[in-house]
């Protein structure tokens, strides 16, 4: 059986193959075929086996009904580019950068129909803001809007706590946030501007102050309804030479603004404190980045906005945090990572996740169609109902 070759229009390998971004030496690779087998089967030479063609549909994460289509579907458009690329590699992103695209309208799509089979709502739309605005002012008009004091950040446990709080307050606005295993030398982050619920994603291979970062800034790209993909450097130098630029910085002051408003007492206290510390300067700074639940970086950028530091000291200690990031050594660790309830309800936090219980406690959706929005197996959703109860969806 295994022997029969499966019939199919050559076009389909060939569509989700490229689509998926993997190379055809990669998936050769993974099924265990010389790779001019699967160049054989993209020109209709010879057609695969069935088990191939599962192997080869793992590999490219696309169901294996896709392959039975009469003709490839018509892809959404990538994302807009705002990354700092040279320019023959702009508009390219790694298999795992496409692969959250499409999971993430996949996503949104899922959560508009909760949203319909629960509680139908008017569009939440995010206000609109131009170029010629200022930063600083739309900035604190948008904390102001999502209600959260930096008294809140400093009350906050950690960092996730400030992570959850974040997506809670953006998802009363309208922002579904998600978090993917987006690698930090392809992307950071991007958006998807939606009138009724746009979509943030960023990576879970960063740090969480620099994930907080990150919505803030693709946040700012959905109110100047110029949503993309981000590769927000760690400290913020924005490096492109066209109208990229003038976005990226906006985006940048912007976030910083949100984060830290420097009219805020608390905000203010704590800037003063870091500027006026001790004698080590490096651990004012991380002490009170920590107390207000930002990254060192954001700290001193607002530092120097606040007059309490020259941009030297900025580009001395952003060098010095540089040369240290790239020499550290994460520890490895003997677990098998994280389970598949702490990947479900990372990726999609506590609101979409309530949204589904929800829905499945009114009877509106099955067991069956519950798993499928959580992809998890319905034996998981006590630990997931727990996980809810417990507060730690966003990790």
């Amino acid at each position: 059986m295994t022997s029969i070759r499966v019939n199919i229009k050559p076009e389909l390998l060939t569509w989700a193959r490229s689509s998926s971004g993997w190379e055809l030496e990669a998936i050769a690779k993974s099924i265990g075929v010389a790779p001019h087998k699967i160049d054989e089967w993209e020109r209709g030479d010879q057609g695969p086996t069935m088990r191939q063609l599962e192997l080869f549909a793992n590999k490219v994460k696309r169901p294996l009904a896709a392959f039975f289509m009469p003709e490839p579907p018509a892809d959404p458009p990538l994302p807009c580019d705002f990354r700092t690329l040279p320019e023959t590699e702009r508009g390219r992103f790694g298999p795992e950068t496409l692969l959250a695209f499409r999971e993430a309208r996949s996503l949104h799509q899922m959560h508009l129909e909760l949203l319909d089979l629960t509680w139908p709502e008017q569009p939440r739309s995010l206000p609109e803001v131009s170029l010629g605005d200022d930063p600083e002012r739309v900035a604190n008009a948008f904390r102001e809007q999502m209600g959260v004091s930096a008294d809140h950040q400093t009350e906050w446990p950690d960092e996730y706590a400030a992570l959850s709080a974040w997506r809670e307050a953006l998802y009363a606005l309208g922002v579904l946030t998600l978090q993917f295993p987006l690698p930090l030398s392809d992307a950071r982050g991007f958006s998807m501007y939606d009138s009724r619920f746009s979509v943030i994603g960023v990576s879970t291979r960063d740090a969480v102050p620099a994930r907080i970062f990150s919505i803030f800034h693709e946040l700012c790209h959905l109110c100047l309804r110029q949503p993309g993909v981000s590769a927000v450097p760690t400290d913020f130098r924005v490096r492109h030479a066209d109208s990229r630029s003038d976005i990226e910085q906006f985006c940048n002051r912007f976030a910083s603004g949100v984060l830290l408003p420097l009219d805020d007492p608390t905000v203010q206290n704590h800037l003063v404190k870091a500027a006026q510390g001790g004698k080590d300067e490096d651990a004012d700074i991380r002490w009170a980045a920590k107390r207000l639940k930002v990254s060192k970086y954001v700290l001193l950028r607002r530092l120097v906005a606040a007059g309490y530091r020259a941009e030297s000291d900025y580009r001395r200690w952003a060098a010095i945090w540089n040369i240290q990031a790239a020499a550290y050594v994460p520890p490895v660790h003997k677990t098998g990572g994280p389970g598949p309830v702490t990947i479900s309800m990372s990726r999609r936090g506590r609101d979409f996740s309530q949204l589904v219980f929800a829905a499945l406690d009114m009877g509106r959706i099955s067991l069956r169609q519950a798993s499928r929005y959580l992809s998890l197996d319905p034996g998981k959703f006590g630990q997931a109902r727990s996980r809810l109860f417990s507060g730690t969806a966003s990790e």
